[in-house]
Parts: C-alpha cells; structure tokens; sequence
C-alpha cells in the first residue's frame, strides 16, 4: 500500500502536528521579562488609552497571557491532531463504522456517491464528539487504541475548560492526581506549558 519511502496518512498527520507544536517554541520565547519591557516601553503608544488600559501591566500578567495563547493554540493542535487521526482510522477502515448510525435517504441522496456517502458518515460519527475528552474515550473505548498520554490531555481540556470558560477557575471535580482542584485559578507558566 506504502512503499518504504512514503508517509502513511497517520504518519503525515504525526508529522503536522509535530511541526505545529514546533512553532509555539518561538512564541514561548516571548515571555521574556526583555520583550516585555521592551514592548511596554516602545509600543504601548500604538494603542488607544483605553486600549493600553487592557495591556498587561507586569511582567508576570504578560507572561501568563503569553503561556496562556500558546497553551490554547497548543490545545486546538492536540484536538485537530485527534480528531483527524480518527477521520483517517475510519477513512482506512471502514468497517470500523458504528453500525448504529443512520443516514437520511434525502442526505444519501444528495451525496451521490459512495465516498462522500463514507465521508458523510465519518463526519456525522465525529460530530457527536465535541470535546477532546470524548474523542479520547472514543479513541479507547470504540478503537480499542491505547491514548498514551491520556491522562495528560484529559487535565489539559480541564486547563482549556477553565480558561475560557470559567476565567481560569476549576470548576469541574479533578481526579484526586490532578495538579489542579476543584476552585483553583489556573496560572500557566511556560514550564507549564512545555510539560502539558
């Protein structure tokens, strides 16, 4: 199917993902105490007053949003990356369907051939999934696949969960492992960062 030389479609995605997790290095590189004086410094004059009134007022409120932005953009790539693994695991093996799934005979209908009639079904699975931690589960419950660091994306989209939604507050019940509680404010750091 491949020959020796050519890159399968899961290894052309490990690839992307890999790379994009790569440019966030530079954009960590940002939190430095330097940049943040330098930019405070020379730039703020660019800004409205009540813009400047929204900029981070210390190094360390930059620094978090610096951590922050690159935590999130490093998130949206693990949940593309997992949810593109699964569209190619069900594009290559088909037969791994949910069998319970039904499509329209309009929705058929409208498709006109059988490979967007798949594709259909492939998107219609994944739409039931909306967050990473149903895209795990179904990675190891309905795939059979082993999610080696699991644990560690699962503590990850509550960090995702409590930033955006909640403004950095845990407000979901942790395992008792978790390096974040029940009521806790989430300050990421870029330590923290590289390690999740």
């Amino acid at each position: 199917m491949f020959s020796k030389d050519e890159m399968t479609p899961i290894d052309q995605l490990h690839k992307r993902f890999v790379d994009q997790l790569d440019t966030l290095i530079p954009f960590l590189g940002l939190a430095h105490e330097e940049i943040f004086l330098t930019l405070h410094e020379n730039y703020c004059g660019w800004f409205s007053i009540e813009q400047q009134a929204t900029l981070p007022n210390s190094f360390r409120k930059y620094r978090t949003q610096v951590s922050h932005g690159a935590f999130l953009l490093g998130y949206s790539y693990a949940e593309a990356f997992i949810t593109d693994l699964i569209w190619t695991i069900y594009h290559c093996r088909r037969d791994l369907l949910p069998p319970d799934k039904a499509l329209k005979f309009s929705e058929v209908f409208s498709l006109g051939d059988y490979e967007r009639i798949i594709m259909k079904m492939i998107d219609n699975t994944l739409g039931d999934m909306n967050s990473l931690e149903k895209k795990i589960h179904h990675l190891e419950t309905r795939l059979g696949l082993k999610v080696p660091q699991a644990k560690m994306l699962l503590e990850a989209h509550s960090a995702r969960n409590a930033l955006v939604h909640n403004s950095g507050r845990v407000n979901r019940p942790q395992t008792s492992t978790s390096r974040w509680q029940l009521g806790n404010i989430i300050e990421l750091t870029v330590d923290n960062v590289h390690c999740l």
